[in-house]
């Protein structure tokens, strides 16, 4: 036991410790083989480790759970973790407890609402600065028109003003913004993006991180290969440039356009997908075709990912 304390905290103790945390899950609320359903209660038997099979995992920044459950084709809920409880030093916040309720679903929008307020917590407690370049600071802005922005390894960034500006820069960064016409974005490997407020913007460049708005006329993008942008606003644009990277849109009147090599997208009735092929046969790969459809139109469905082929027409492909 105290061989695994040099990679993680001690574990803490039941009598005191009860967190209000996030959790991500499959569409059928599963994860990891595991029924879980919204109001109920589960305990382990034995001992709490953390990112093995002892105990229930969730993580105190919702924006965390991204890494795990990608956000446009999974479901995410406010928990309370209790019990024992597990954690890694220098890692993300996720966490392993000996007790788990599901208190409650919460939307994309909903949880980049939580992201804000959970970094805005973090900095009244820490007192930081709104420009930190330090491994873990966190930066938070709640006025109209401000700016917030972080540039070390797992450093958070949030506003919650109208107009206001998030970015971070390092390695598995957060950046959040729930205010209407804010930006949120990231440059860092496998950092996430989210905004919650109508005609925002959220973007990505690094790989395999993810982007998302849930407001109305919303944008996001992303150009990391393996990177994931998706919308649930109306009138929304969802937009990946990167290799392999996915797009989808989830609201009326939107269009979810994959310009990348391998790019799939999906979108839902109302709105449309658009896709382009390149012939891999050549260096550099040579762009032969683009093709855009409606839903309902030339075979494409609700829902599900389509990538084009290089005859220019369009195949559903697993998630």
């Amino acid at each position: 036991m105290a061989r695994r304390a040099t990679k993680t905290a001690a574990v803490e103790s039941a009598a005191t410790t009860s967190l209000t945390t996030y959790k991500g899950f499959n569409k059928d609320w599963t994860c990891r083989d595991f029924q879980y359903e919204v109001g109920k209660t589960y305990e382990h038997e034995g001992a709490v480790v953390r990112c093995a099979s002892g105990g229930f995992h969730s993580c105190e920044h919702p924006l965390d759970t991204w890494t795990y459950y990608e956000p446009n084709v999974s479901r995410f809920a406010q928990v309370t973790a209790s019990g024992d409880i597990d954690r890694e030093h220098g890692g993300d916040t996720k966490i392993a407890s000996g007790k788990l309720t599901i208190d409650f679903e919460l939307s994309l929008g909903d949880m980049a609402r939580k992201a804000v307020a959970y970094v805005a917590g973090l900095v009244k407690a820490s007192l930081d600065t709104n420009v930190t370049a330090g491994y873990g600071a966190h930066s938070s802005t709640a006025g109209e028109g401000a700016h917030s922005s972080t540039a070390g390894t797992r450093a958070h960034s949030s506003t919650a003003g109208t107009r206001a500006h998030s970015s971070t820069a390092g390695e598995g960064a957060h950046s959040s913004t729930a205010g209407t016409r804010a930006h949120s974005s990231t440059a860092g490997y496998g950092a996430h993006s989210s905004t919650a407020g109508e005609g925002a913007h959220s973007s990505t460049a690094g790989e395999g991180a993810h982007s998302s708005t849930a407001g109305t006329r919303a944008h996001s993008s992303t150009a990391g290969e393996g990177a994931h942008s998706s919308t649930a606003g109306e009138g929304a644009h969802s937009s990946t440039a990167g290799y392999g990277a996915h797009s989808e849109v989830n609201g009326d009147n939107s269009i979810a356009h994959s310009a990348g090599r391998f790019g799939t997208a999906s979108a839902v009735a109302g709105s449309a997908i658009s896709l382009a092929a390149y012939d891999e046969s050549v260096w550099p790969p040579k762009l032969i075709a683009v093709r855009s459809s409606m839903v309902g139109e030339n075979g494409i469905e609700a829902g599900k990912r389509y990538r084009l082929t290089t005859a220019g027409e369009f195949e559903e492909v697993s998630e």
